[in-house]
């Protein structure tokens, strides 16, 4: 077996750069580690490379101390505060409206929503807040997007029934290129004869 001279003149001989310094230090302390027992390695080369000037008695018998933090329980969100906190806001008289700007109640809340133009939570509710508006984010966030719709979900007595039209036979006004259904935030055009789609901006003749 070939063996590694040790020492520091050896080291100094080679007249090594000081980026090869630290190399000089970790193999000097692994050829002094070899003949010190196993439970006291471990200490030694934290306390090389930590900076730690403890001594061996102020660390737990824990093998794993000094490679990462213990995590606070204390510090944990609990999801029971979380829920009770919510209830305590919706549950109290406040009433949520539908506007965009407003985070929504939590399904664990009883609330009164008011239709502003966009639909209620209790109708239609995502699974995320903001939603990627590029391909780019899209692939490097990789968050799934899921909607659980209600569309017969029950509603409080304070609040307003869902208006119904009647469309006939053809059913409601659709865009011609997206395919998505005429509501509040289209606008109309070329005299009320034209309506443009929120979401691909194509312009559908009304019927």
């Amino acid at each position: 077996m070939i063996g590694f001279p040790t020492g520091d003149v050896y080291f100094r001989s080679l007249r090594l750069p000081w980026s090869l310094h630290i190399l000089r230090v970790v193999i000097r302390d692994v050829l002094s580690l070899s003949h010190t027992p196993a439970s006291s390695q471990r200490w030694l080369v934290l306390q090389r490379f930590s900076g730690d000037r403890h001594s061996r008695d102020d660390v737990p018998n824990n093998t794993s101390a000094g490679l990462r933090t213990a995590i606070d329980p204390h510090r944990i969100p609990s999801i029971a505060d979380t829920i009770n906190s919510d209830r305590q806001t919706w549950e109290g008289g406040q009433i949520y409206p539908t506007l965009p700007g407003k985070h929504p109640p939590m399904c664990t809340s009883d609330f009164v929503a008011v239709d502003q133009g966009n639909s209620s939570p209790k109708f239609i509710r995502m699974s995320t807040w903001n939603v990627p508006n590029s391909s780019h984010l899209v692939t490097e966030t990789s968050v799934p997007i899921v909607a659980v719709i209600q569309p017969f979900a029950d509603l409080d007595p304070l609040e307003d029934q869902v208006p119904v039209v009647e469309t006939g036979l053809n059913g409601p006004e659709r865009c011609r290129t997206c395919r998505a259904y005429i509501n509040p935030w289209c606008t109309w055009t070329s005299g009320g004869n034209k309506w443009k789609c929120n979401l691909c901006g194509n312009e559908t003749v009304g019927a």
